[in-house]
């Protein structure tokens, strides 16, 4: 799902979620109307594990270019998220360190607030 192999995120649940919400009730399944989704591997865990950048936001002041390309990171080559004009950026981190489970369910409030 979502370029991962196997792996579904949190992000990705939910907009699975809404999928099938929208074809339980007949509709078609896509994002809603003025929302940016992308989700990247960032880089891999020293245990082989995606470590993954999602971004998320209207997509009002989206630019053509695309994020800078950052030596190191983003093995997949795949193309960059966009720019936006006049966006602060908002980076959520969890779960970076074994045992830290909360974080998980604090990550997962946010991004479904989101």
């Amino acid at each position: 799902k979502g370029g991962g192999v196997g792996v579904l995120t949190a992000a990705d649940g939910l907009v699975e979620e809404a999928s099938v919400r929208c074809a339980s009730h007949g509709l078609p399944c896509r994002r809603p109307p003025g929302v940016y989704y992308m989700r990247e591997l960032l880089v891999r865990s020293l245990g082989g594990r995606r470590v993954d950048l999602l971004t998320l936001s209207g997509s009002d002041g989206m630019l053509e270019e695309e994020e800078e390309r950052l030596e190191g990171l983003f093995p997949e080559g795949r193309p960059r998220p966009r720019l936006f004009r006049d966006k602060k950026v908002v980076f959520v981190s969890a779960r970076v360190h074994p045992g830290e489970v909360p974080a998980s369910h604090v990550f997962d409030g946010v991004l479904s607030f989101l």
